[in-house]
Order: C-alpha cells, then sequence, then structure tokens
C-alpha cells in the first residue's frame, strides 16, 4: 500500500502536497529579503556610526597616525583627513548617538 492510497489523495494533489512542486520564489538562505527600504537603510548607517564611534585613539587610532593632531595644513583635505575627521566627528557625538540607538531599538521592538 502506498503512502498516496493511505492518505486519501490522488496523484495530483500528492504531487503538489509533497513540496516538489512550489509555486511560490524561492528564499535564499543568506538574503532573506533582497528589499531594502528607508529604514534599513538608515539603521545601516546607524550601525557604521556606532562603529567608527567606539574606535579608541590610544589603543587603535594613535598607532596607525590617525590624530587629528598629524593632520596639519593640507592634509586635512585629503581622503585619510576626511576619514578621520568622521571618525572624530562619530566620536564627539556620542550623546546623540545613544539617543538614536535607543530610539531604533524602541522602534524595532513595537514594529517587529
Amino acid at each position: 500500500m502506498t503512502l498516496r492510497r493511505v492518505l486519501g489523495l490522488s496523484s495530483r494533489d500528492f504531487f503538489l502536497n509533497s513540496g516538489f512542486s512550489d509555486s511560490r520564489p524561492r528564499r535564499s538562505l543568506f538574503f532573506p529579503s533582497l528589499k531594502m527600504g528607508f529604514w534599513t537603510l538608515l539603521e545601516g548607517f546607524l550601525l557604521f556610526a556606532n562603529a567608527l564611534a567606539i574606535l579608541n585613539e590610544d589603543r587603535f587610532l594613535a598607532r596607525r597616525g590617525w590624530t587629528l593632531a598629524e593632520m596639519t595644513g593640507p592634509q586635512r583635505n585629503s581622503l585619510k583627513g576626511q576619514v578621520i575627521g568622521l571618525i572624530y566627528a562619530c566620536q564627539f557625538l556620542r550623546l546623540p548617538l545613544i539617543l538614536f540607538n535607543v530610539i531604533t531599538i524602541i522602534v524595532k521592538l513595537f514594529s517587529g
């Protein structure tokens, strides 16, 4: 006796219910939702700002020569000088960054 007869399904119903013919689009394991909205983009920028804000000047930046004291004159307009300025701006604005993190957590708790 076959499983199809035990379940009382026709061959078409058995084939459709077995998972071989799935009309739904397949989702990737690593990219479950490929849609990126404005909120997701803001979350990405917030995570990036958090990453820049926690860099320690003494342990990380000074060893590589990435301090504002070393950037004088025309060096501040270079790409390296602009990145160092961005890092120090994120470190200076830690309190608003904490506030944005709290708001994001609350929104994610209520919206799911």
